[in-house]
Parts: C-alpha cells; structure tokens; sequence
C-alpha cells in the first residue's frame, strides 16, 4: 500500500532489480509488468480498518466492486491478447496488498493464471476451492508486523485442504 500513488515509479522498489539481472533475463525470458494502484483505492477484497495502532483485515464473503481491480483486469486481459503471452507461463503476484490483490485477482479471474505468488498477503479462507487451480507459492515474514504471518499460514492450510498445489515460504527472525 506505501507504493500506492500516480506516479508510476514507487511500485518499482520492490522486485524489479532482480528483473534487471542479465543473467536472470536470460534464464526466465519474461515480460515483466508492475501496475500500481492509485492512491485511496485497493487490490484486494478487503474492508482495512486501524486498532490501537494495529492493521485489522476483514474479508467479505462477497466481493466488493472496486475500480482498481477493474481497471487491472482490463490491463491483464489485453495483455493477454498479445501474441508474446501464452497462459501457461502468466503468472501474478504481488507484496503486502499486492498479495492480498494476488488473492483477489484469482478468485475472480481462477483460469486466468498458471501460478500466483503472494507475498504477505491474506484472504477470506472460503475462497480456497475456487482458487485452487494455479500453482501456489506462498511466501510470508514470521515477525511481519503489518500482515500477521497467520494469514499466510491459514490460507496454505486451506489450499493444501481443497489439494491445490501450493507451497508455503516463511522467513524465521524477519520483519
């Protein structure tokens, strides 16, 4: 969410160094795309709210309409009409509420993707039989003082449950 703004710039510190790597070009041959969500606007489907300092997620059981996620899946869905995108190598992912969007653009769009990576994102749990069908890979921070771990912790548990192919990355001692 701190890399939220209009300036097409602040989503890029995360991420896109690896992307700059010769050596990693040449290995995975990829187009690589960082959208960045506007300022007071949301990837996932998620009701934020602060407690006593502390970030509180609420999943709905429904999705909330939201233009952010509108606007990203016009941008995916005509990138997929490109003759460079193949489905079985399009993946999403995304960091913080990147990874709660990666959630959220599954569940909405579940055929879309071969594989997501969240990385300390969260969900509703009830969303696990629908978005089971890409590879899932998992990653979350132990001490994560924004997005508690638990969040990654339980939708892995809920995956593994529905038998989607997922794994699950924690980082012992990291914020």
């Amino acid at each position: 969410m701190g890399e939220s703004r209009r300036d097409n710039e602040k989503q890029m510190i995360f991420g896109t160094k690896l992307f700059l790597n010769d050596s990693i070009r040449e290995k995975y041959p990829a187009v690589i795309v960082f959208p960045q969500c506007p300022e007071k606007y949301f990837w996932g489907n998620t009701v934020v709210k602060i407690v006593d300092t502390k970030l509180v997620l609420n999943f709905p059981e429904t999705s909330l309409f939201n233009v952010s996620q509108k606007l990203l899946k016009g941008l995916i869905t005509h990138l997929k009409k490109l003759t460079l995108w193949m489905k079985s190598v399009f993946y999403v992912g995304g960091l913080s509420m990147g990874g709660l969007g990666t959630y959220e653009i599954v569940n909405q769009n579940p055929e879309m993707f071969a594989a997501a990576f969240p990385i300390r994102g969260a969900a509703n749990l009830i969303i696990a039989n629908r978005i089971r069908k890409p590879s899932w890979w998992i990653f979350h921070a132990e001490i994560d003082d924004v997005v508690p771990v638990e969040h990654s912790k339980q939708m892995y548990a809920a995956l593994m449950a529905v038998n989607a192919e997922v794994k699950l990355t924690l980082y012992p001692n990291v914020k």
